[in-house]
Parts: structure tokens; C-alpha cells; sequence
């Protein structure tokens, strides 16, 4: 084992070698990239004030003149914020910002060290104390000098660009080790505290400008960072890394390859022991086959070897699965006739409820024939209702595959309109009072009309049998990101322990009836992305409200499931979750 426990420390040793090389040349290649697009940067704005310069050289331009070319470059050039020129002693005698006009005494030794002709970057300066500037100096002749304020935005903007996983930070120093520029939003603090990086000197650069070292930062976290010089500039561009970070695939791998060391020990545990193993293996193997059969799974069978004790017990257990094969089947047989039974069930209440409107219409019409209205109305009600059977008994044809929805946009209004009118032609609804008040508000849902149909029929039909005569039965609608419609009777309202199986099939507290309405409803409701939900009103009777999609954000599909599965899914399903709201 020696050998193994030598090699896993030699390739995990390797393995944190090539990652620090990997995470070292990353860095190396991030800050060399920064530091040239810092120069650029830089190089840029000093031939924009070049530019400015030789423009404003010219003769014969005076005061307004000069403050117009002024103006004209800082709008036309944003890296500018202002400019401005200055004589040897700091003052400003002309400049495009009339609040710039105090002398500025930093960078008078700059001023002076500047050469005719020459553009030079200032160091980093403190304009009030606390704001941090930038300048670039352009000596126009002894006497003056082109000031321009350099947007110290942008080159934040350059920094805080850098991404180096999650824990990586960039920042620049000045010659003096003043951090200048920083990515993080904590690391910005110290640029205002004036804070020094004081790790920069102890880090020599090599012949081409940069240098790796581990150390600690300025927030005490342990990092690998690298330091590259910008070449126009005494500055120099820090990108760092938190060695945790680094390192954290290694430790991974580092922890992988012991497990698999303790695996590879395990096993040769195992092996060494396969020997005194072979008398205690066919009882393994029974207690095995034994789980599986107590997870559904029958066809197991193990071979009988010999005449011993154990074989006798693995011979009497495959009888006890042959047994149990047996009676599976028996049950799975009576299981799929008393689906079937549910189904017929299911699909003649669904045949009632148009059969009953056609009826109750054609009722209303022998009463009433003379009546033009009357007649007008039995015309719309069958056919629409005989609409509704002919859509019915295609689906009855498809049921067993589950046939795709109708999406569409329905107005909701209209529907509910013509179910009431429906449910008006009834000796029972004849005697409710109707409420719609926002009917003719437009409100679209994006449902299939055929199926909204047959949950609103239900749940409006168990409202009107829920109400007493004379009673109301008042329904609501609005429309903001879904459709929300609420049902609300006069009834008794709902049996509290009801609440909770109020939507379970072949549950009903009515003398008539299976029970598969609501249930029925909610199949259909989760089908096309919605949601039904029942409560009992504070003052009398019970709430049904109902959620759709206002836009096509995609619906529930039917399952690939058999005709039989469907129903029983619901039939057994006893924890539909009910929420209250009124």
C-alpha cells in the first residue's frame, strides 16, 4: 500500500504545481493586456491635448476665442473634463470652467519641469482634499502652459472591466505607491483614504516589466498577484487572485484521488476476502433478491445448487415468487375493470350536462313556441350545445392518446354570458338571480374555449344547486397579468372537513351524482396552466375562483399516460392542496 499512498502525494503535488504555473501565466497575460490598454488610453488623451495645443498656438485669437476652442474639445472629447491655461505660478488665466479659478500649487514642479513642446501626465492629485485628479501639462512657451483635467472615470471604467473569476482584483499605483485606481466597490476606499500599496517595492520587476509573488493584501486575504509597469507612466498595474480560489479545483481533485485511494484499499480488502466469503454469498444473494421483490421487482430467480439447507430455502423462494406473480396479476385484472368503470362514469357526466341544456331549452320552447325570443334563444342554446357534443365525442375518440388543447384567445364575458343564459332556461336557475356586473368589460383569456366551457358549466351548475330559491349567485372578472374569476353563492357554503377533498373524484356530499364535476374541473384547470381554488364566504355561501393565462406563456400538455392511469390519478389522488382566500 506504500507504494499507492507514495504516488497519490507525487500526483497530487504535480497536480497544485501546474495549477499555480496555469494561474500565473493567466495573471502575467491579464495585467501585460492591461497595462497596454492603460498607455493607449493615456497616449490618447495626450494627442487629443497635442491637438488642442497646436490649435491654440495660432495667432491673433483672443480671449473668447480661446475659451470657445476650450469648450469646443471637452464636449467633443469626454476623457476631458476641462481646460485651461496656466502660467509658471499655478494661476489660471484662461479656462472653460469659471469655478476653475484658484492656483493650483501641486503641480507647480511639474509645470516647470515640463519642456516647450512636451505633453507629460501629472501625478495624482487631490482636488480639495479628497476628490482624486489627473492632468496632463502641455508647455506652450516659458510663460504658459496648456492644463487639461483628465476624466478619471474612464480609466475606472478600464479597471473595473476586469474579470478574474469571483475573488480577482485589479488596481493601479502611482510612482509612489498611491493606489489610483481599484475594482472593487471596498477596494474604492482606500483610493479616498489615500491609501499606499505597500507591497509594490518589495516585488522587483524583471528585464520585460513584471513580477509574480504570493503575499498578502491590503485586505489580509493570502493572494497571487502579478505587478506589470505601464510603460508611458511611472505606474503599475496589480491584478491579484485569492489562493483559495486558485487552488480550490486542485483541493477537489486532491480529495477525489483519496477517495479513490480509500476505494482501491476497500477493494483489495474485498478481494483478499472473497474466499471466506462463498458460504455466506447465497444468503447475500437471497436477502438481495429479497429487496428487490419488496420494490415490485418479480423477476428474480435463483439458481438451486446442491441439496443442502440453503438450497431448499432458495427453492421454496422462488415458489413464493411464482405466488406472488400469481396474485399480481389477479389484482393488476381488477384494478383495470374498476378504472374502466370510473371512466364510464366520467364520461357520462360530461354527456349529461349538454343533453340536460338541449333538454331544458326545447322544454322552455314547447311552453313558449310563439315567442320569437324564445325561439331565438333554443336556436343559439343547441347549437351551440350539439357544438360542444360533436367537439366531445371527437376527444372520446382521442381520449386514450391525450389529444393536444386549443389554445385561443376567448373572451371570458361572452362565455359566461351564454352559460347563464343556459342555466336561466332551468326550473331551479330560472329562480336565482344572476349577477355578471363587468359583462361587457372585454376581458381575454388565452385557453382553449371548449374546455373553459366545461369548468365553468360545472362550477357554475354546483352553484345554482347550492343556492336556495330566490337566492343570488354573483360572478366577477379582471384581467391584469392572468384572468381571475370568482363564483360566489348564497348557498350554505362548503363542510369544513369537505374543504379538503373538495376537488378529490368520487367524493360528494349530494344525494345524486359521482362526485367527478370539481374534480373533473381541476383535471382540466391544471391542463391549461391554471388554477382553481375554493373557500366559504364571511357572510354566507362559498367562493369559487378561478385563474387562466392572459398570454400565450405556455400551458400544461396532456401526459403520455393510458386512459385508465388518467382517472386514476385522480381518483386516488387525496392530497389536493386547497387554498382559502376570500
Amino acid at each position: 500500500m506504500f507504494p499507492l499512498g507514495f504516488l497519490a502525494f507525487v500526483a497530487t503535488r504535480g497536480l497544485f504545481q501546474a495549477t499555480e504555473r496555469m494561474a500565473k501565466d493567466s495573471l502575467q497575460q491579464l495585467a501585460d493586456q492591461v497595462s497596454n490598454r492603460i498607455d493607449e488610453m493615456i497616449f490618447s488623451q495626450a494627442q487629443i491635448v497635442d491637438g488642442l495645443a497646436e490649435t491654440i498656438s495660432r495667432p491673433q485669437l483672443t480671449q473668447e476665442m480661446f475659451r470657445s476652442l476650450l469648450d469646443g474639445y471637452t464636449l467633443r472629447f469626454p476623457e476631458l473634463k476641462r481646460a485651461g491655461l496656466v502660467n509658471l505660478q499655478g494661476k489660471l488665466s484662461i479656462s472653460n470652467d469659471p469655478s476653475w479659478n484658484k492656483p493650483i500649487e501641486s503641480l507647480l514642479l511639474s509645470i516647470k519641469n515640463t519642456a516647450i513642446g512636451q505633453t507629460v501626465v501629472s501625478d495624482f492629485t487631490w482636488v480639495n482634499g479628497f476628490l482624486p485628479t489627473l492632468y496632463l501639462i502641455h508647455r506652450l512657451d516659458p510663460e504658459n502652459s496648456l492644463l487639461a483635467e483628465m476624466n478619471i472615470a474612464k480609466l475606472w471604467q478600464v479597471i473595473e472591466n476586469i474579470a478574474i473569476g469571483k475573488t480577482g482584483r485589479t488596481f493601479v499605483v502611482d510612482r509612489t505607491g498611491q493606489i489610483i485606481a481599484h475594482s472593487s466597490p471596498e477596494g474604492k476606499r482606500y483610493i479616498l483614504e489615500q491609501t499606499k500599496s505597500f507591497f509594490t517595492e518589495s516585488m522587483p520587476l524583471n528585464k520585460e516589466g513584471i513580477s509574480i509573488a504570493k503575499y498578502k493584501n491590503i485586505f489580509g486575504v493570502p493572494v497571487l498577484g502579478a505587478i506589470k509597469s505601464i510603460r508611458s507612466l511611472t505606474w503599475k498595474v496589480i491584478i491579484e487572485q485569492d489562493r483559495s480560489e486558485i487552488y480550490a479545483a486542485s483541493w477537489s481533485l486532491s480529495l477525489l484521488l483519496g477517495v479513490l485511494f480509500c476505494f482501491l484499499i476497500a477493494l483489495i480488502a474485498v478481494v483478499g476476502n472473497q474466499t471466506s466469503r462463498k458460504v455466506t454469498r447465497p444468503l447475500e444473494d437471497l436477502v438481495v433478491a429479497t429487496k428487490k421483490v419488496a420494490k415490485g421487482d418479480f423477476s428474480v430467480a435463483l439458481p438451486v445448487h446442491g441439496r443442502d439447507e440453503r438450497a431448499q430455502l432458495t427453492s421454496a423462494f422462488n415458489q413464493m415468487v411464482q405466488e406472488l406473480v400469481r396474485l399480481h396479476s389477479e389484482i393488476t385484472q381488477r384494478e383495470r375493470m374498476s378504472v374502466i368503470g370510473r371512466i364510464a362514469s366520467e364520461l357520462i357526466h360530461d354527456l349529461r350536462h349538454p343533453i340536460r341544456n338541449i333538454e331544458n331549452a326545447a322544454g322552455l320552447l314547447h311552453s313558449r313556441g310563439n315567442d320569437s325570443e324564445v325561439r331565438q334563444m333554443f336556436s343559439r342554446v343547441t347549437a351551440r350545445e350539439f357544438q360542444g357534443l360533436n367537439r366531445f365525442l371527437q376527444q372520446l375518440e382521442q381520449l386514450i392518446s391525450d389529444p393536444a388543447l386549443d389554445f385561443t384567445k376567448v373572451d371570458i364575458g361572452s362565455e359566461i354570458h351564454s352559460l347563464i343564459e343556459t342555466f336561466q332556461t332551468f326550473p331551479e336557475g330560472s329562480k336565482i338571480r344572476w349577477l355578471f356586473p363587468n359583462e361587457d368589460v372585454p376581458i381575454v383569456a388565452y385557453t382553449d374555449r371548449f374546455v373553459l366551457r366545461r369548468i365553468l358549466q360545472n362550477v357554475l351548475r354546483n352553484a345554482m344547486e347550492a343556492t336556495p330559491s330566490h337566492g343570488t349567485i354573483r360572478i366577477s372578472a379582471q384581467q391584469t397579468s392572468i384572468v381571475t374569476i370568482e363564483i360566489v353563492d348564497s348557498g350554505p357554503g362548503i363542510p369544513e372537513d369537505r374543504l379538503r377533498t373538495l376537488f378529490d373524484a368520487l367524493r360528494t356530499t349530494k344525494r345524486r351524482g359521482l362526485g367527478l364535476g370539481l374534480a373533473i374541473s381541476k383535471k382540466l384547470i391544471d391542463q391549461l396552466g391554471g388554477e382553481i381554488l375554493a373557500a366559504n364566504n364571511k357572510e354566507e355561501g362559498a367562493i369559487i375562483k378561478i385563474t387562466l393565462p392572459s398570454f400565450p406563456i405556455g400551458h400544461a400538455g396532456t401526459k403520455d399516460e393510458s386512459m385508465e392511469n388518467t382517472l386514476l390519478d385522480h381518483v386516488t389522488n387525496t392530497q389536493t392542496s386547497i387554498q382559502m382566500k376570500v
